[in-house]
């Protein structure tokens, strides 16, 4: 679905292949038709060899050299992938997974069989939705797949700062290429109109919507579009580096377009807590929450439904297939067939195990001896260049050391990456769901890619303490804890979990907005409001009380919340090993004691993560935290245990995102 970009700063591209090597002797003049008069047809004259010794054929639009290029690279990758997808593998291997995912994708008979199936369940969570707060989290789950709605949200370097990433929120969510082609009245653009909705309807009548239900969902689709079109930045104006930068604080974009709930988006497609970001065209940006504000929920679902299906059409049934390549292959690019099979596998496997079949493929083209010979002459280059800079009359001393700096700034990278992406934990068996998550390991959202060793833990020595029915909690079941050998004993599972693994269910702490933002049908709370209120926990305000705590609120007096310091010990006395327990990835933290609590990467608020494994982690304390904002503003928020699969740590966020709850013994 999404992929990948990656950015440097200075990138030497060595292009080693086979094709390079072979026309190396190459001949400009066979590329031209010398007899045509450039005067008459320049361009006969400049490629008029080049079109004659290459026609067109039905799978290209446009030939030229990059795509003989790609076309010799494909067949050495080609007899890479099928050395692994033609012989058994040791379960597990990247070989194996290379296989695997080939002939996965070389399985039209599957895919056929399965039409629609295997995205139905994304399909109908987006048809279940009641109201805009659901809608949000469902956008941010899908975006997080790679579906390309609304916005683009991606990080690299900061254009202005290449030494840090920025988060970059960009226009986007337009299935059309340009935005003219919903403006203008011109013949091409109103019947690319016309053609784009009869491919949306298609879609959503091989989806199983009825004829009627269809063409009013298309309508829709092309309403929003349209919206968001009439905002955007055109061709011309998006080429002004200087006119897309728009670099605010978090704050600032949360106060600038507040009618787009951030914190939920980000912190669901897995992006850590940020301090500034970048708007490339606001304008866009704000329609958008404007389209988020007004339009009719149903809309809103039929436009996410169209760009999930959409998005996901290659990878399905050939009547999916072949409408997505219809429209955006034919009707828009002028292609005449689709690809053979065989190279539409080959480039699934590129853009999911990109770096796998990168460094296999290195490996036989590219070694670390010519890797190495390159180097040399790069630093070859720039001993020179500095002796150089060094001899010119006309430069001063203070102008010399400033270019001596910039010199040593250039961070030079050849070829491939010292350190190669790992696949270790991803397994490779559901072909559309692979594809669709992928975004974890190639897309534009934080890494998450866990090390360590995989072996399934046990919770530890746990007793169950004997605890009596309460007003707070009747017929209190039994929890069990875990003496690791600190100042308090740990319960084995989060609150609203009956296993370590199982991630639970989520608090916010210490509110300090009222309750209404909460009704009694959303996910933050397993306790309604008017349970809460029952028992003393709002007050007339409809603020919470200092006296409630989330965990004493649903397992009884005995437990309670862990305190910052608390929390603090178990970070510095434990030790962390990142794994897997029955299939879900965490951290095992062992006490003093040698006994072990199993912290699974719940995420936040109102998400059912059994349906996404986690990437990050955070525990509510009960201790709060104020910090102070860049405006010198201070902010009350939570103290909580914050972790990845490469850190754990104390962090502060705000108080009313639901988090995850470890209870500990009074």
């Amino acid at each position: 679905m999404i992929k990948k970009l990656l950015s440097t700063t200075i990138a030497c591209a060595i292009c080693m292949s086979g094709w390079a090597q072979t026309n190396s002797n190459y001949d400009l003049k066979s590329n031209m038709n010398l007899k045509a008069k450039p005067g008459n047809d320049f361009y006969q004259y400049a490629a008029g060899g080049w079109m004659e010794a290459h026609p067109l054929t039905s799978e290209y639009s446009r030939y030229s050299q990059f795509e003989a290029l790609n076309e010799a690279n494909r067949e050495k990758i080609k007899s890479l992938v099928l050395k692994y997808a033609n012989q058994t593998n040791p379960e597990g291997s990247i070989e194996q997974k290379i296989g695997t995912l080939y002939n996965l994708a070389m399985d039209s008979a599957r895919l056929n069989k399965e039409g629609f199936e295997p995205v139905r369940k994304y399909y109908d969570a987006i048809e279940s939705i009641d109201n805009l707060p659901e809608f949000i989290i469902q956008l941010a789950q899908l975006k997080r797949m790679g579906v390309p709605a609304f916005m683009a949200i991606y990080a690299m370097a900061d254009m202005k700062n290449s030494d840090t990433n920025l988060l970059y929120i960009s226009q986007g969510g337009m299935g059309l290429s340009d935005r003219d082609l919903y403006l203008n009245d011109d013949e091409h653009s109103k019947l690319t109109r016309t053609e784009y909705v009869k491919y949306i309807y298609r879609l959503f009548v091989l989806a199983g919507e009825k004829s009627d239900v269809a063409q009013r969902k298309a309508d829709a689709v092309m309403s929003i579009e349209k919206q968001i079109a009439q905002q955007a930045y055109d061709a011309t104006r998006r080429r002004n580096v200087q006119a897309n930068y728009h670099k605010m604080t978090y704050p600032q974009l949360l106060a600038d377009y507040a009618d787009i709930d951030w914190s939920t988006i980000l912190l669901t497609m897995g992006y850590p807590a940020v301090s500034e970001v970048c708007v490339s065209q606001p304008e866009p940006i704000r329609e958008i929450g404007k389209i988020l504000r007004t339009a009719p929920l149903d809309h809103l679902k039929a436009y996410l439904e169209y760009k999930l299906v959409s998005d996901a059409a290659s990878y399905l049934s050939d009547d999916f297939a072949n409408a997505r390549f219809d429209f955006y292959g034919k009707f828009l690019s002028g292609q005449q067939e689709q690809q053979p099979r065989w190279k539409q596998a080959i480039g699934v496997v590129e853009n999911v195990l990109g770096m796998a079949v990168g460094k296999l493929y290195v490996e036989t083209y590219f070694p670390e001896s010519s890797k190495q010979r390159m180097l040399q002459m790069i630093q070859n280059l720039q001993i020179a260049l500095k002796e150089r800079i060094g001899q010119q009359s006309w430069m001063s001393e203070a102008t010399k050391q400033q270019a001596y700096e910039k010199l040593a700034s250039f961070r030079v990278k050849v070829g491939y990456p010292d350190t190669w992406k790992s696949y270790d934990d991803l397994q490779i068996d559901d072909y559309v769901e692979v594809v669709g998550t992928l975004v974890n390991y190639m897309g534009n959202t934080p890494e998450v890619n866990a090390g360590g060793t995989y072996t399934v833990i046990t919770a530890g020595n746990g007793e169950t303490p004997d605890t009596p029915d309460t007003p707070d909690n009747p017929s209190t079941p039994k929890y069990e804890w875990v003496d690791l050998g600190l100042s308090v004993k740990w319960a084995t599972c989060n609150v609203g979990a009956s296993s370590p693994e199982e991630y639970g269910n989520y608090y916010a702490w210490g509110e300090t907005e009222t309750k209404d933002y909460y009704s009694n049908e959303t996910m933050t709370f397993r306790l309604n409001i008017s349970e809460l209120k029952s028992r003393g926990y709002i007050d007339s305000e409809g603020n919470l009380t200092s006296s409630y705590d989330a965990a004493t609120a649903n397992w009884g007096k005995e437990w309670r919340m862990p305190t910052r310091d608390e929390v603090k010990e178990l970070i510095e006395k434990g030790i962390w090993t990142w794994q897997y327990l029955n299939g879900v990835k965490g951290y095992k933290v062992t006490g003093p004691s040698g006994n072990s609590i199993f912290l699974p990467p719940a995420g936040y608020r109102g998400w059912d993560w059994s349906e996404d494994v986690g990437s990050d982690g955070g525990y509510w304390s009960s201790t709060a935290s104020e910090i102070k904002n860049v405006y010198g503003e201070i902010s009350h928020d939570g103290s909580l245990l914050s972790f990845g699969d490469d850190y754990y740590h104390i962090s502060s966020h705000f108080r009313y995102y639901g988090r995850s709850v470890r209870p500990v013994l009074k």
